[in-house]
């Protein structure tokens, strides 16, 4: 009996072990074709995802993407490079990202050089969540903001948050939801003091393990962007 319990632990001990350590790394390359808007541009991806098991449920997972664009007809040329961390342990998650370069594609990005810093820390109670995001741009503009949400997972995920930083207060909607982990949606509305509205639109598809689309409409600009990973 003694022996049979020594046993058990032993097991229990490397599983744990082994949940703390298992990892899985994945590699992607991409052509891009896309439009920002303005102009068309084409480019390449390379991006890099690691995931490391942390105990039985949770995990971390390190990104770092690396893109270089250049409109088409050539006349600028246009890169980034974003590193990131994610992590959830437990009923809390939080991330961290680190973004240098100029890219025209993503809502979050400024259109020219920068080094921006975006951080989230939530933690989870059944259904709801609540948290903090900042995001801080270290060279370039000089724009900050911090936002207190609230997250609800109700056919869909809700996200109601308040900020404030370097532009007045404003308060923030965003819905989210994917279908068949094929097409993931989310639509962000925006609402402060100076009683401007804004709001972003993104789509992104992708049944195709080749092929990426994706769509984007901000302040009636709309960009699009292919994707096609070799």
């Amino acid at each position: 009996m003694r022996s049979k319990i020594c046993l058990l632990g032993i097991v229990i001990i490397v599983m744990l072990l082994f949940g703390s350590v298992a990892t899985a790394s994945q590699t992607d390359h991409a052509i891009l074709i896309g439009y920002d808007g303005q102009h068309w541009f084409s480019g390449m991806q390379i991006a890099q995802k690691q995931r490391t098991r942390i105990g039985f449920f949770g995990y971390q997972e390190d990104h770092i993407t690396a893109q270089i664009t250049s409109s088409v007809p050539f006349s600028q040329l246009l890169g980034h490079v974003e590193i990131g961390r994610n992590v959830f342990v437990g009923n809390v998650k939080y991330q961290i990202n680190f973004l240098g370069g100029n890219t025209r594609y993503s809502a979050e990005d400024i259109t020219r050089s920068s080094v921006r810093v975006f951080g989230e820390l939530m933690q989870l109670q059944g259904a709801k969540g609540y948290g903090l995001v900042s995001r801080i741009h270290l060279i370039g503009t000089n724009h900050f903001d911090v936002m207190a949400f609230m997250e609800l997972r109700c056919a869909g995920t809700w996200r109601i948050g308040a900020g404030v930083g370097s532009d007045p207060f404003y308060g923030s909607l965003t819905y989210s939801t994917s279908a068949a982990a094929v097409i993931e949606s989310s639509v962000t509305v925006k609402y402060d003091l100076d009683q401007e509205f804004r709001y972003t639109i993104d789509l992104v598809y992708d049944e195709d393990p080749q092929f990426t689309l994706g769509f984007q409409v901000q302040h009636q600009a709309m960009r699009a962007i292919l994707a096609y990973k070799f």
